[in-house]
């Protein structure tokens, strides 16, 4: 039961709203507010600079605001810094459905607060891999599956070029073999430092996952293409068996109603823990300042942000996936459920060792992949090299 009278409608408030710009929220919620709170004033305060500082409080101190948009990478360090309010209580008072909401994303928001939520998120970002079924039953080769490998699906993929030079199997959105590499040791939790002193280059799993990628790009059936601008357009002429899509993508497949049946599945996974996926991510939360003093208001508002009014609302937004199940049941919801239905994990925020780091990495990785030296020999030379820029530091 709630211990405080429901907010009322028609309150007479100025409540000051922390957010990316005043220019985008307007776009998103100045005529559903109007509807819902129409004497209520909003003061909206951008967050540009509070982005590129590393002093939230001080910024917080200096824009005083009862309620803000906090982009995921900062959400841990308001927490940790106590500058928003733990939301369960408000939650459990007014019976918030949360089984409302995707269940991944609210597992993924409770990641960032310890097992607490301190604001909820309207939206999500995913990836997933769409598929022809023509090109598949043409060429009598069975169908992805979610939750395979990537060595599975590379596998597959190849199957492609080599019955058919003109066609590739998969399109994926990276510019070098070397990036595709490293996104598959991130799925598989690799890493190239085992821990701060430690490099790990040259080891067996790493191995296997070069030796995956080579291969598939050495047979010609992997397209990699970063150019967002043409990226679908393979795909959607019929030259492409699958590829990698993304929200905006997804948008782009609804929009050219492709000429072939298609379908989609889930990312890759770890083979180790294949009910877990690194791919599904929230851009921000909306959160309760602590030093508000207009708390129930700013809760009111919070709530109407995650709403499926606003949902409904925003339908054509560029800003993600609906949190709300009910926003996704109304689309096809076996083509979007690839997208969410894995648990989440977030990635490891530690300093890891990038391959981009000096000119020697760069001259030993394009000798790899034009096999002027073997895949192990240059495994070694980055190992070696790893291991003389450690004992520098």
């Amino acid at each position: 039961m709630r211990s405080t009278e429901p907010f009322p409608k028609d309150a007479k408030l100025v409540i000051d709203i922390a957010y990316t710009s005043e220019q985008h929220f307007k776009q998103r919620y100045s005529n559903l507010l109007e509807v819902e709170y129409p004497n209520m004033r909003l003061n909206i305060v951008s967050t540009k600079g509070l982005i590129q500082s590393d002093d939230s409080s001080s910024w917080v101190k200096q824009n005083p605001v009862d309620i803000i948009y906090i982009p995921s990478f900062q959400i841990k360090n308001f927490i940790e810094s106590g500058l928003i309010a733990d939301i369960e209580p408000l939650i459990k008072r007014d019976q918030v459905d949360l089984e409302q909401f995707v269940p991944s994303v609210i597992e993924l928001t409770r990641e960032y607060g310890n097992g607490k939520l301190y604001g909820l998120p309207p939206t999500f970002y995913s990836r997933a891999i769409i598929f022809n079924k023509e090109l598949f039953d043409q060429f009598n080769i069975d169908y992805p599956n979610d939750q395979m490998s990537w060595e599975e699906i590379l596998t597959l993929s190849a199957k492609f070029s080599t019955i058919n030079p003109e066609l590739k199997g998969i399109s994926i959105g990276y510019s070098t073999p070397l990036e595709l590499i490293q996104h598959i040791g991130r799925v598989e939790g690799l890493q190239f430092l085992s821990h701060p002193n430690q490099a790990t280059l040259n080891s067996s799993s790493w191995v296997t996952v070069w030796e995956n990628v080579l291969r598939v790009h050495e047979s010609g059936s992997l397209d990699l293409n970063a150019d967002l601008n043409n990226y679908l357009s393979p795909f959607l002429s019929g030259k492409r068996a699958m590829a990698v899509i993304s929200y905006e993508e997804y948008k782009k497949i609804e929009q050219e109603k492709p000429f072939f049946k298609w379908s989609i599945v889930t990312m890759p996974v770890d083979p180790e823990k294949p009910d877990q996926s690194n791919e599904i991510r929230i851009p921000g939360i909306y959160a309760i300042v602590n030093s508000s003093g207009n708390k129930e208001a700013a809760w009111e508002l919070l709530k109407l942000f995650v709403s499926n009014e606003a949902a409904r609302w925003d339908f054509q937004s560029n800003d993600g996936f609906s949190t709300r199940l009910e926003q996704l049941s109304t689309s096809n919801q076996d083509q979007l459920l690839p997208f969410y239905q894995l648990s989440p994990k977030l990635d490891d925020d530690s300093k890891e060792l990038t391959l981009e780091d000096t000119e020697l990495f760069s001259q030993i990785i394009d000798k790899i992949l034009s096999r002027s030296i073997s895949l192990q020999e240059g495994l070694d030379a980055l190992q070696q090299e790893a291991e003389r820029q450690l004992e520098r530091k």
